[in-house]
């Protein structure tokens, strides 16, 4: 399932080497730059056709010591590249090592604890094995499909891929800091989980037609908040 394209194949937006699941359909290098992407991402965040629902996972949540608003990007930037590059095998110590280097190489000393973060990924990482028995798990799996009538290209990143003997698990990572009670759960907040419904949807599709395999559950994993909601 899992094909490596060189640069000579890619259209001119996707020039460098990338590796990704191929659904099956011929990249051209003849797409228009107008209006050509789709990206799950960034999908309008409104649906009434899901539902959330909070699982049992439940962890302290992480400090964020006033983190101001204009850095919410940055500290999900970094720690979705802390978790691609996480390892339990490594030692604890070296483990914090890497994350430390990681936040003040992107200026974030001092609003996050390294070690609390740490911790967190080993949590959820034990979590994920215990509630699920992977048989193999991906990180940051590239995703696209260039639609054949118009040369729509939709890409896009699943965060993490859980597969077991039943099917696939998308996991989304989640750094919103704010509250989780009275804004995650909220329908109708601005930060409600709901809204990521045609993002992972979006992933969704695109796996099970790359995979043939079915996706069996679409999570959102709040890193900050230590919590997993499931969308359906």
């Amino acid at each position: 399932n899992f094909k490596k394209y060189d640069a000579t194949e890619l259209p001119p937006a996707l020039i460098g080497e990338v590796s990704f699941y191929n659904t099956g359909t011929i990249l051209t290098s003849t797409i228009k730059k107008e209006n050509r992407f789709i990206s799950p991402s960034t999908l309008e965040k409104t649906s009434n056709d899901f539902h959330i629902s909070k699982l049992d996972f439940d962890q302290p949540r992480l400090q964020t010591n006033n983190l101001p608003k204009n850095m919410y990007a940055t500290i999900g930037t970094a720690i979705h590249n802390a978790f691609a590059a996480w390892r339990i095998e490594k030692i604890t110590a070296d483990r914090i090592i890497a994350i430390s280097n990681l936040t003040q190489r992107m200026q974030l000393n001092g609003y996050i604890n390294e070690a609390e973060l740490d911790k967190s990924f080993e949590g959820f990482w034990n979590y994920i094995q215990t509630k699920f028995a992977p048989t193999n798990i991906i990180r940051e799996l590239p995703l696209i499909e260039v639609t054949p009538d118009n040369g729509l290209i939709t890409n896009g990143i699943a965060d993490l891929i859980v597969e077991t003997k039943d099917g696939l698990i998308l996991i989304d990572h989640k750094t919103f800091p704010g509250d989780f009670e009275t804004q995650v759960l909220v329908k109708g907040n601005e930060y409600y989980a709901g809204k990521y419904a045609p993002q992972l949807n979006m992933y969704k599709q695109l796996l099970e037609k790359a995979t043939g395999k079915k996706v069996i559950a679409m999570l959102l994993h709040y890193v900050v908040q230590g919590k997993i909601v499931e969308v359906f």
